[in-house]
């Protein structure tokens, strides 16, 4: 099989399009934490009610990253490289928000 720039192409294999969300959902969800948590720093560590709904917005959007990215391993013939950097990443957001949500509680 050849492609049109002349080069061959040893594969009919692509990166599954759930497995791209997951990934962008991922850096979606991180940027929105490091806002969160800078705005409440330099609010003295007093978390308005609007961190806890982007915290809790972070934690939707790593939920569905992991519903896609395991999507994105079930495809056949496909390369395996986004779905899997996107379950590391949703899971290392999720187990970030529980140990900052910890923090809080033990922290009162």
């Amino acid at each position: 099989m050849r492609s049109i720039f002349g080069r061959y192409k040893f594969t009919d294999k692509k990166h599954p399009l759930t497995g791209i969300l997951s990934v962008v959902l991922s850096v979606i969800s991180i940027a929105g934490l490091i806002a969160a948590i800078v705005t409440t720093y330099h609010l003295g560590g007093d978390a308005p009610f609007r961190m806890g709904v982007v915290c809790f917005l972070s934690l939707l959007m790593a939920v569905a990253g992991i519903v896609l990215g395991i999507i994105g391993l079930r495809k056949y013939n496909s390369f395996h490289i986004f779905p899997i950097a996107g379950l590391v990443l949703n899971v290392g957001i999720i187990l970030n928000i529980i140990r900052i949500v910890y923090a809080g509680v033990t922290v009162v």
